[in-house]
């Protein structure tokens, strides 16, 4: 199996030595107020609704 694994590019590509190194996750500023910073994501490929699959999501940072 092991010589199997180091003849695939695949595999040799998500190998751990491979990946760049991630640096230490940090807190996002505290916004001073309501909808100061938000964040918009769309949900699609859902299962259809009155002719709707996608959905529109806003969140704001300070109320959630």
């Amino acid at each position: 199996m092991a010589r199997w694994a180091a003849g695939c590019l695949t595999c040799q590509l998500v190998n751990a030595k491979y990946q760049v190194l991630v640096e230490l996750l940090q807190s996002l500023p505290m916004p001073e107020c309501k909808w100061d910073m938000i964040t918009m994501d769309f949900l699609m490929d859902l299962p259809m609704c009155d002719e709707k699959d996608t959905v529109w999501v806003i969140v704001d940072g300070l109320t959630k």
